[in-house]
């Protein structure tokens, strides 16, 4: 056996296991980065792990065979500086990892719900509801985004009380039409209480029935049903929160002069527009934006006041370059160009949202997106957290914000944040794959 050391040492096997260890996690880290960004499947890192694994042993094979020193070299190898800095790359290589394993993952800044899976349990006594897409009846498939953009909105509403832990949207939306059983709905969400209705919409008429359900044994806690005409859905959606957190005895915590829908517009033909612009954005392929920002256009030209329709044209300006046929065979100049374009008008519309409405989560959101692409990453993230502060389970945030930290070298935060975005019903785009620009 000591012969055999000693010729492992001779032949630098000792030196290639090492300089493998450190090449592979760096490639492991690489992988781990950039996979949330581009959405890559989980088998593609466990893939790319198992690789590594199997490289191993046959790269010291492949050592010990081609006989790394030289033919003449002495049977007690000289250790020069390479031995030195790869010893000391494994050593902190180590110390990464131990350190990784053994910490806990830094706290994202207070940011309320940011790092909390769907499927973390509710502490105890804790409240946690989750909103079901609320069923279109009005015979019209056309008139699904509306339907759900009610449920989107209570979401939205729900998530600002201050005591209320709110399922993510996307979910809540894995169960969009199937008929299976409340209780085990809400054994998969975590969930406390579930949140179901229908939406019949007619014309300019509205009939929207709402319900409060416990998700431990199905039992009815709170149900009403509204009949009013369209200009009456932001009355609507404030009531059934307002009512929900009074079944639940839990306090709104608003200042004075809020409300928890500030979502709100005089022109119902521009919400309407907002909301299917929203479906459209939400739904996403690789192919131009130019139907929701031509929808959203015409939203703020009539009403330039609807902050909400402001901040999502800034983030579907946003995203325009990614989805334009310059970006796969247009030259880099002419990309760079709409990508300088669609940015400018971005950040003004982004900066609108803000000045209408301070609490604004998208607008901030999109003027992190913006920091980001300019390598501003300290004000990317300032500007991220203040999103999720204002809305803790807006989808857009949440993959925004999880591909940052991911790409600033915290996969273990990104993780759970991620979670909440799977399965994915909103982004069922494929990510196009990047270009230099």
């Amino acid at each position: 056996m000591g012969n055999f050391f000693a010729e492992v040492k001779r032949r630098h096997i000792y030196r290639v296991a090492a300089a493998y260890a450190v090449l592979a996690w760096v490639l492991l880290q690489i992988v781990n980065n950039v996979a949330p960004v581009l959405d890559l499947p989980v088998w593609v890192a466990r893939a790319f792990l198992l690789l590594l694994v199997i490289g191993f042993p046959i790269t010291l094979l492949i050592a010990w065979m081609r006989e790394l020193a030289p033919a003449d070299a002495a049977s007690g190898a000289v250790t020069t500086k390479l031995d030195y800095v790869i010893a000391a790359a494994l050593i902190v290589v180590i110390a990464l990892v131990s350190y990784e394993q053994l910490s806990r993952a830094p706290s994202t800044g207070g940011v309320q719900n940011a790092g909390t899976p769907p499927n973390a349990a509710s502490s105890s006594g804790a409240i946690s509801i989750a909103v079901l897409p609320f069923v279109n009846l009005s015979g019209d498939t056309a008139q699904e985004f509306f339907s759900d953009g009610m449920t989107e909105e209570i979401t939205s509403a729900l998530a600002k009380v201050p005591r209320m832990r709110v399922v993510g949207r996307t979910s809540a939306f894995e169960f969009k039409g199937q008929n299976k059983d409340l209780v085990a709905i809400g054994q998969a969400l975590r969930a406390t209480h579930l949140i179901e209705g229908s939406v019949r919409k007619d014309g300019n008429q509205l009939r929207i029935t709402a319900q409060l359900i416990k998700a431990d044994d199905g039992t009815h806690l709170w149900t009403e049903s509204y009949d009013r005409e369209l200009k009456g859905v932001f009355a609507v959606q404030e009531e059934i929160a307002t009512a929900i957190a009074g079944a639940l005895q839990v306090p709104l915590g608003l200042k004075q002069g809020e409300t928890l829908v500030s979502n709100r517009t005089g022109d119902t033909e521009s919400y309407q527009n907002y909301l299917r612009a929203k479906a459209l954005y939400r739904a996403r392929a690789a192919k131009p934006l130019t139907e929701p920002v031509a929808l959203l256009e015409q939203v703020v030209a009539r009403d330039p006041t609807y902050a909400p329709a402001w901040a999502l044209l800034a983030g579907t300006y946003g995203l325009v370059p990614n989805y334009d046929p310059a970006y796969y065979s247009g030259s880099v100049t002419e990309l760079r160009r709409l990508v300088d374009s669609s940015l400018a008008k971005a950040e003004t519309a982004a900066r609108r949202a803000i000045q209408l409405e301070a609490r604004n989560a998208e607008g901030y959101a999109v003027l992190g997106f913006i920091q980001l692409l300019h390598g501003k990453f300290l004000g990317a993230e300032d500007l991220f957290k203040q999103a999720l502060a204002l809305d803790p389970v807006n989808p857009d945030i949440l993959h925004l914000y999880s591909a940052f930290i991911a790409m600033t070298g915290r996969p273990k935060e990104a993780a759970p944040i991620r979670e909440q975005l799977r399965p994915n019903p909103w982004f069922r785009y494929s990510t196009p794959p990047p270009r230099a620009f």
